[in-house]
């Protein structure tokens, strides 16, 4: 904790422990092996209590903390802690007709801590008498106080008067707006506060800066006495599979959080390189950019089994699922199957094409052997200089008379209209519109990884594609979304876009739910 100037400021021990008593008293857990049982608090959890309500102005009485800023990594009891506060500021404080408002990025994101809160009372018999219970409002029957759930549409929330914000993971914000529009509210209220309890998020957004702003009061480096910051997070030269930086960065590591369970994920980190940074900032509290790398080469290598069999497949007519991915400029086109293989893994067909009169030009211009990929067949070219979506329209019908095709995932926008529309107008080919947003990838982004590093994911050593992977970058969402993203402009990823709407089909069309690919019946099971 911060120094405290104590020739302004006293510690008032009856109100430090007034929201300990309430919470004790009054509030029971909702869920798992404890329900109903009292919600007895951990010794950090008093002291950040304490030192929030127990500091005050000698001059005036006053609260001396007005926002209080926790960074707990995920897992630590963040929404139960900040529930349990909510209703004391809304009953506990004393304050007649107050504002209460639950924040964050998004209404579901902001209605956790809303229905925690309806649920303590429910739970409670002690605290049901005494609120009156909505939908989206809680009325505190004797001082008329209500809580309500706000979200981040910030421009319909001018002239609100808060008593108390409780922002939940402040790092899902998208902008400063909400946060600047209830917080200039929040000064017109005495002894109002503002609790900010969040996870690490990605740099260069919004949060990132009240981070960066919070960390300064801590070091000393900025002076805002309203401010208390309390960071648990992970040093970034750490051991992140270290024991005792598990340990020091989650205060509710044992008690709270399973140390069995925390090594499951630790594990799953340390093997998949995409899950490392997500580990880091969810469960070390490091904040991590925006992108970060995929597959290792040397990984993606183990994952080439064999060359992929496509007369095997022609001859048992093997269910495979399909993606084309269509170039707009200098892209490569793509078209992948994905096959189900009887002896319990998958076989990855993929094929690429570029106008013909481009390939000098592309070996030229970014260093990548072009002219011998399509000597060896690696490349197919279409005459010109642009490329000749007939030729693979005529490519894809054909494959899809040869194989047995469930679906075929494709972009709707840009060339993809054209020939989507083709394939299943003039060929019956079973196309299905694959949408390009990060929640439609994140699936199969996260599912290929598995079966790659698990080898079970058979890519056949195909060169272009084993360039390509090297390619790929992971962008990330707030939501732990995750998409590719190609390094530099320059860079190709084309293959294996196509071949993640390929399995993203798969998960679609064959009621597969993820994380559940390694079980497929009548071949895992064999």
């Amino acid at each position: 904790m911060m120094k405290i100037d104590k020739r302004r400021f006293y510690f008032d021990k009856v109100a430090a422990e007034r929201p300990i008593k309430f919470i004790e008293q009054f509030i029971v857990h909702t869920d798992g092996e404890k329900v109903g049982q009292p919600f007895l608090l951990e010794a950090w959890q008093k002291e950040i209590i304490r030192e929030a309500y127990g500091w005050k102005y000698k001059s005036s009485g006053r609260r001396k903390h007005r926002f209080i800023y926790v960074e707990l990594p995920k897992g630590n009891g963040k929404s139960m802690l900040l529930s349990a506060l909510e209703l004391y500021m809304l009953s506990g404080d004393s304050q007649i007709g107050g504002e209460n408002y639950c924040v964050a990025g998004d209404r579901d994101q902001a209605r956790i801590v809303f229905d925690t809160c309806k649920n303590l009372i429910e739970l409670s018999p002690r605290l049901q008498d005494k609120f009156e219970v909505y939908k989206s409002s809680i009325i505190h029957i004797k001082s008329r106080s209500f809580m309500k759930v706000l979200s981040a549409e910030a421009y319909s929330k001018h002239g609100y008067r808060p008593y108390s914000i409780a922002f939940d993971e402040l790092h899902v914000q998208p902008n400063r707006e909400l946060y600047d529009t209830l917080t200039r509210g929040l000064i017109k209220k005495p002894n109002s506060m503002c609790w900010m309890i969040t996870t690490a998020g990605v740099k260069n957004t919004f949060a990132e800066t009240i981070h960066d702003y919070a960390v300064n009061i801590l070091n000393n480096v900025l002076e805002n006495e309203a401010w208390m910051p309390v960071v648990y997070a992970a040093h970034p030269d750490d051991d992140p599979f270290d024991l005792e930086v598990w340990r020091k960065t989650n205060p509710g590591f044992g008690p709270i959080i399973d140390p069995h369970d925390f090594t499951v994920l630790a594990k799953e980190a340390e093997a998949q390189a995409s899950a490392l940074n997500s580990f880091k900032r969810l469960h070390l509290n490091i904040w991590t950019g925006a992108t970060d790398s995929w597959i290792p080469v040397h990984k993606w290598d183990k994952a080439g089994l064999r060359k992929v069999d496509l007369e095997f497949h022609l001859r048992n007519q093997s269910p495979c699922w399909g993606g084309l991915d269509l170039a707009s400029t200098q892209d490569l086109s793509s078209f992948s199957l994905i096959f189900e293989h009887p002896d319990g893994y998958f076989d990855w067909a993929v094929w690429f094409w570029c106008p013909e009169d481009t390939v000098h030009e592309r070996t030229k211009n970014e260093n990548i052997n072009y002219e011998a990929w399509v000597r060896s067949g690696e490349i197919f070219t279409t005459e010109g200089d642009v490329q000749d979506t007939e030729a693979i329209i005529d490519f894809v019908q054909r494959a899809n008379e040869d194989f047995n095709i469930q679906s075929v995932g494709f972009d709707k926008h840009g060339p993809g209209k054209y020939v989507g529309a083709k394939l299943y107008t003039d060929y019956g080919v079973p196309m299905e519109q694959f949408s390009q947003t990060i929640a439609s990838y994140s699936t199969p982004t996260k599912e290929m990884e598995k079966l790659i590093l698990s080898k079970k994911l058979n890519h056949g050593n195909n060169k272009v594609l084993r360039w390509q992977v090297d390619n790929v970058q992971i962008a990330r969402n707030t939501n732990d979304d995750i998409r590719p993203h190609k390094g530099k402009s320059k860079d190709k990823i084309d293959g294996i876009v196509s071949g993640l709407m390929a399995l993203g089909e798969f998960f679609d069309k064959s009621n597969q739910k993820p994380g559940m690919v390694m079980y497929i019946p009548g071949i895992t099971d064999k």
